[in-house]
């Protein structure tokens, strides 16, 4: 399944990166259109990088060096200091509670359906004040 899941993670996430830089970028949109369409960039990018930080976290336990998915997210995170493992764990947060979770596919899909909410939530409720 790892040899199947990892290509398709590897085209969300560049399909992601490319929509949001074709979005924000290469068009000239109004705020309306921009908080329409980055959506169209962002999930596809979050569930590539979900699946495969999940797919290399469950690496990692398979061979032994960590007990757990958290552990193991939490031992790649530790060579960036400070402000990077602060960065990486508020964008990583659904990972360490999904630890019991043994199958990249569903770790990635519940990754991006937090972040899906979490920023349907910013641009309906919070954005439009601003």
């Amino acid at each position: 399944m790892t040899r199947v899941l990892k290509p398709i993670y590897l085209v969300a996430l560049l399909g992601g990166i490319g929509a949001l830089i074709y979005i924000f970028f290469m068009r000239h949109f109004s705020e309306r259109q921009l908080v329409a369409y980055a959506p169209y960039g962002i999930y596809p990018l979050v569930f590539g990088a979900y699946g495969l930080l999940a797919e290399r976290g469950l690496a990692r336990v398979r061979r032994g060096q960590s007990a757990s998915l958290a552990g193991a997210f939490a031992s790649m995170s530790r060579f960036l200091g400070g402000a990077g493992v602060l960065l990486l764990a508020i964008l990583l947060l659904p990972l360490f509670f999904l630890g019991w979770i043994k199958n990249s596919l569903v770790i990635a899909l519940l990754g991006a359906a937090f972040w899906v909410g979490l920023l349907w939530f910013f641009f309906n409720a919070i954005f439009p004040s601003l």
